[in-house]
Formats: structure tokens, C-alpha cells, sequence
């Protein structure tokens, strides 16, 4: 998966941290430039609200059932693999993925 999110990574657009311009082009259809954070254990709401304060993020869904995971929206200066990397060096974070969509204007009618 490192080899494929390095390669991806690739064509994601990053600008400064001063947040000057949008960054969010996407690898490959699908993406919709939020994430999926899976929490390694219960976690307090205001621990979780203060991990995704230190990178702008906002939650769009949350799921407490375990496993307990959150789906965030990302501020347009964060690309997708910057805010997967910043999530994964939580310790309270099990992983953080891409959400992916199905596109339907990449749909071939199959």
C-alpha cells in the first residue's frame, strides 16, 4: 500500500502551510478529499475534536459502535495524504485512509 499511496501521492497538489491556494486535486476518481480515521480505542469527544483542530478538519460522520471511527472534511489547504500522515502520527489513531466514493461520472453504465 506504501508503494501505491507513494505513487498516488504523486499527483496530489500541496501548497504551503499557510493555506495560499487549494490543494485539493485528487489521485484518481473516487477521492473525495476526506478521510476515514479509525480510533485505536473509546476516545473522548473533545480529544477527538482537538486532534482534528490541529488540522482544520471537521466531522461530516461519526461512528461510536466499534470499531469507533470518524469521516472528516478537510479545509482546501490540506491534501489528503498530508492529513493521512498527520492522523497515523496520532497514538490514539489505528489508521487513517481516504474516504472513496463511487463517482458516477466515472461510471461506464456497468
Amino acid at each position: 500500500m506504501n508503494v501505491i499511496r507513494g505513487i498516488l501521492s504523486l499527483a496530489v497538489v500541496v501548497t504551503s502551510a499557510s493555506c495560499g491556494e487549494p490543494c485539493h486535486e485528487y489521485p484518481v476518481d473516487g477521492y473525495t478529499g476526506d478521510v476515514v480515521v479509525r480510533w485505536e480505542r473509546e476516545i473522548s469527544l473533545d480529544r477527538r475534536l482537538e486532534i482534528h483542530g490541529g488540522i482544520g478538519a471537521e466531522i461530516l460522520f461519526e461512528s461510536l459502535m466499534p470499531p469507533p471511527k470518524d469521516i472528516v472534511d478537510l479545509p482546501e489547504c490540506v491534501s489528503v495524504w498530508d492529513a493521512v500522515d498527520y492522523y497515523e502520527a496520532q497514538e490514539e489513531v489505528r489508521y487513517a485512509i481516504p474516504d472513496t466514493i463511487l463517482n458516477p461520472a466515472a461510471d461506464d453504465g456497468v
